[in-house]
C-alpha cells in the first residue's frame, strides 16, 4: 500500500533534520503530483538540502534518462548554457540551433534551482515552458521533458518585477523554511547527516498513481467547500492585485487533492486533504495568515461531529526508525509518559502532572499534551496558575476545581490550542492571545477576561465566553449569560466589547439565575457588581468592523435590569440574519438602542413578545423585524433568516427555538475515547489520518 511506503519514506527523509517535516511533506507531494515546489527563507536552513534528500527517493522514473536530478544556483550572470545546455557544435556546421541537454535541466526527472529570481529573461523564458507544460524548445523541435518537478528555493520573494509573477505563479506550493526555535538549539548536537532511503518510489509506484488521480471523485459538499474557501479569498483580497488566483492554479489544486485522496488509500477527496489550500493560495507572506484562517473557517462550517469508533479510530501508525541511540518516548521528559509530539503527546492523568505545566520545559514549550483520566482539583488548598503554551487535548475528560471565577491558566499564549475539555467550577484561562478553543464546556467562563485574535467555536459556558474580544472568530458556541461580561481591572470596571471580530451561529441564553449564582466576581475587591449590570446579551459595545452573523439572543427568567438584546452601542459594525427571542426584563429594546451611520442592520428579527417602547417594525433597523410567535419557527429562521438546519442548527420543539447541532457535550456524558460512545469533529479525525496534514 503507498500509504505505508509513504510513512516510512518521511521517516527517513526527516532522519537527521530537526523542524522540517512540514517542508519535506510538501516537497514529496509535489513530486507526486508533478508540480512544482518553491523554498522561501533565509540562507543556512537546509533548503538545498532537502531538495537533495527528495532526490534520492526515487528510482529513476523515466528509463531513457542517464540522470535524474540536476542542480544550479542561479545568479543575475547565469547563462542559458549553464542550465539547458551547450550549443551543440556539430548543428551549428550544419546551420541547425541545438543543444546538447544531456546531464542538465531538460533531460532530468527532479531538478533544483536555487535563488531561482535571478534568472535572467532568457532563462526564464525556457523555464516557463518546462514547468508549465513539460516542454522544451530546443532549437526548432519542442522536446517532452521528463521533469516530475521543479524544486526551488529563494531568500526572498519577488517585489515589484511584474516579467517574474508567471514565473511565481508556476510554483502550486509555497513553504517557508526558517531558522529552528532557540529551545529546538540543542537537537543539533547531535545531529548526523547520514541517511540511507530503503523506501524509495519506482516507475510503477507513480504509473499507478496516475491512473488513479482520474477515478477519484469529489462529492457536492467538498465542491462547496472548495468553491467557498475561493470565492471568500477572492472577496478578501479584490482590492489587493497580489492576490490573484489563476484558472491554472485552480487546476492544478484539484489534481494536488486527488493525490493527496490516493496516497492516503482514500477513493474520494476528505475535508482534511483541501487543508492544503493553505499553502497553495497566498502569493505575498503578509496575506497567509489571513488565507489560513480563510480555509479553517470554512474547514470548519463543512465538518460535523461524529461518533468515535474502532473503526474510524484506526489512524495510519508512525514508524519510528530504530537505532542504537534512540530512547525511550517515555524518558524524554521526567515524570511523563510521552515524548510531547504530536503524535506521542505527553499524558496527563492526575493533579500532579496537570500541576506539572508550571514546569518550565513543559508548559511554555509547545508541547503535545493529552488528558486519559477525571482530574478533580477542588480539595487543593491554593491552585497554581500556569501560563500556558503548546495543545492540550482534554480527550472528553473532565478537571474539577473549587470556583468557576478561578481559571486553569493564567494565559493561552499565541499559537496554543485546547480542545475537547470539561472544565467544573472552573474557568479555562484569565487571559487568551491567539489560541484555539474548541470543544470545551466550561463551568465558568472560557476566558475571564480578554481574548484577543482567538478563535473559539463549539464550546458551552455558564457564563460568558470572554470578558472582552478583540479580533476574534467565536462560532457556534453556546453561553447561559451574556457573550461578552466586562471584568474590573485595577477596581476599574471595564465594560465588555467586542471589537474587530466575527461572532457567527451562536445562542446566548440570558439566564439570571446562573449570573447570579456565578457571576459576582468581585468580591474581595471592595467592589459591588451586580446582575443587573449585565446589560446586553453580546456585548455593552459592538465596534471596528465586527460581524454578527446568524446568532440568537434569549432569556427564559426575568432580567431585573435595562437589557439590550446584542448590544447597547453599535459602531461601524454589522448585525444580520440574527434574531430575538422572548426576552424577560424590567425594560429592554429588541436588538440594540444606538448605532451609528457606518453600521449595517440587515435582515433581523424579534419575537412580537418583546414589547419595547418605539419599537420599530423594520428588518433592517434597531429591533428588527416583528415576528408573531406562531411564525418564530423552524420555517422562518432556514428560508428567511438564511439558518443552516442541514449541518449547524436543528429546531428544539421543547423550546420552539433553534440549538446548535454541534454543541452535544453534556455533563456526566464525557468519555473516554477509547469507550466507542463519545465524538470526535469530522475534520479533526480525518486531519488525523492524514499523512500530509
Amino acid at each position: 500500500m503507498i500509504q505505508s511506503k509513504l510513512i516510512l519514506l518521511l521517516q527517513q527523509l526527516n532522519h537527521g533534520l530537526v523542524d522540517r517535516e512540514a517542508t519535506m511533506k510538501l516537497a514529496l507531494l509535489s513530486i507526486l503530483a508533478g508540480e512544482n515546489i518553491l523554498l522561501i527563507g533565509p540562507p543556512g536552513t537546509a533548503k538545498s538540502l532537502v531538495a537533495r534528500r527528495i532526490s534520492k527517493s526515487f528510482a529513476q522514473i523515466d528509463q531513457t534518462s542517464e540522470t535524474t536530478y540536476f542542480e544550479y544556483l542561479l545568479t543575475k550572470f547565469s547563462t542559458p548554457e549553464e542550465i539547458f545546455g551547450p550549443l551543440s557544435i556539430s548543428e551549428l556546421k550544419a546551420d541547425r540551433f541545438k543543444r546538447n541537454t544531456v546531464g542538465y535541466l531538460p533531460s532530468v526527472e527532479i531538478a533544483f534551482l536555487d535563488e531561482v529570481f535571478k534568472a535572467s529573461s532568457s532563462i526564464l523564458n525556457s523555464l516557463l515552458t518546462i514547468m508549465n507544460e513539460r516542454v522544451y524548445h530546443n532549437g526548432t523541435e519542442a522536446l517532452n521533458v521528463p521533469l516530475r518537478a521543479l524544486i526551488a528555493a529563494s531568500n526572498e520573494l519577488p517585489t515589484g518585477q511584474e516579467e517574474l509573477s508567471a514565473l511565481y505563479d508556476r510554483f502550486l506550493f509555497r513553504s517557508f523554511v526558517d531558522y529552528i526555535n532557540s529551545d529546538k538549539l540543542q537537537h543539533l548536537f547531535e545531529l548526523s547527516n547520514a541517511v540511507e532511503i530503503k523506501n524509495y518510489l519506482t516507475q510503477e509506484d507513480f504509473s499507478r498513481l496516475d491512473e488513479t488521480i482520474a477515478s477519484i471523485t469529489i462529492s457536492p459538499d467538498i465542491k462547496n467547500a472548495i468553491l467557498d474557501i475561493w470565492n471568500t479569498h477572492k472577496d478578501a483580497f479584490k482590492e489587493d492585485r497580489r492576490e490573484v488566483l489563476s484558472d491554472r492554479r485552480f487546476i492544478k489544486i484539484i489534481k494536488i487533492l486527488r493525490v493527496s485522496a490516493v496516497t492516503n488509500g482514500r477513493n474520494e477527496v476528505d475535508l482534511s486533504d483541501i487543508l492544503l489550500l493553505k499553502d497553495c493560495l497566498w502569493n505575498h507572506p503578509d496575506n497567509i495568515k489571513q488565507i489560513q484562517e480563510i480555509v479553517l473557517n470554512t474547514l470548519r462550517k463543512y465538518s460535523h461531529l461524529v461518533e468515535i469508533n474502532q473503526e474510524n479510530l484506526a489512524v495510519p501508525p508512525v514508524i519510528e526508525l530504530k537505532s542504537s541511540q534512540q530512547q525511550s518516548s517515555s524518558n524524554i521528559i521526567k515524570g511523563y509518559q510521552g515524548s510531547g509530539t504530536q503524535n506521542d503527546p505527553l499524558l496527563i492523568s492526575n493533579t500532579d502532572e496537570l500541576l506539572g505545566l508550571n514546569r518550565q520545559d513543559i508548559g511554555t514549550k509547545g508541547l503535545y499534551l493529552k488528558q486519559t483520566q477525571d482530574i478533580d482539583c477542588s480539595i487543593l488548598n491554593s491552585f497554581i496558575l500556569i501560563p500556558f503554551t503548546g495543545h492540550y487535548d482534554g480527550n472528553n475528560f473532565s478537571i474539577t476545581g473549587e470556583d468557576c471565577r478561578k481559571a486553569l491558566f493564567s494565559k493561552i499564549n499565541p499559537k496554543s490550542s485546547v480542545s475537547n475539555l470539561q472544565l467544573i467550577n472552573l474557568a479555562l484561562a484569565n487571559e487568551a492571545e491567539g489560541a484555539h478553543i474548541q470543544h470545551c464546556m466550561v463551568d465558568g467562563s472560557i476566558i475571564n477576561e480578554a481574548a484577543t485574535e482567538c478563535t473559539i467555536h463549539d464550546c458551552i459556558t455558564e457564563i460568558s465566553i470572554a470578558a472582552t474580544a478583540d479580533n476574534c472568530t467565536i462560532e457556534r458556541c453556546q453561553t447561559q449569560s451574556a457573550l461578552m461580561s466586562g471584568y474590573v481591572s485595577e477596581k476599574v470596571i471595564i465594560e465588555s466589547y467586542v471589537k474587530n471580530s466575527q461572532i457567527i451561529d451562536c445562542i446566548i441564553n440570558l439566564n439570571t439565575n446562573t449570573l447570579r449564582e456565578k457571576t459576582n466576581k468581585f468580591q474581595g475587591l471592595g467592589l459591588s457588581f451586580d446582575v443587573g449590570d449585565v446589560k446586553a446579551g453580546m456585548a455593552e459595545l459592538i465596534s471596528d468592523k465586527s460581524k454578527v452573523i446568524r446568532c440568537i439572543v434569549t432569556s427564559s427568567k426575568k432580567h431585573n435590569a435595562t437589557l439590550h438584546g446584542f448590544s447597547r452601542n453599535l459602531q461601524n459594525s454589522e448585525i444580520s440574519n440574527s434574531a430575538c427571542g422572548p426576552l424577560v426584563a424590567d425594560s429592554y429594546s429588541a436588538l440594540i438602542s444606538e448605532f451609528d451611520t457606518t453600521s449595517v442592520l440587515n435582515n433581523n428579527a424579534s419575537i412580537d413578545s418583546i414589547d419595547t417602547p418605539y419599537r420599530e417594525d423594520n428588518a433592517n433597523g434597531k429591533d428588527g423585524k416583528k415576528i408573531p410567535t406562531l411564525q418564530f419557527n423552524q420555517y422562518f429562521f432556514e428560508h428567511t433568516l438564511n439558518w443552516d438546519f442541514d449541518k449547524i442548527w436543528q429546531w428544539d420543539s421543547k423550546t420552539n427555538l433553534p440549538s446548535l447541532r454541534k454543541v452535544k457535550l453534556e455533563k456526566n456524558e464525557t468519555k473516554s475515547v477509547n469507550n466507542g460512545n463519545s465524538t470526535i469533529e469530522l475534520l479533526a479525525l480525518q486531519i488525523q489520518s492524514n499523512i500530509w496534514v
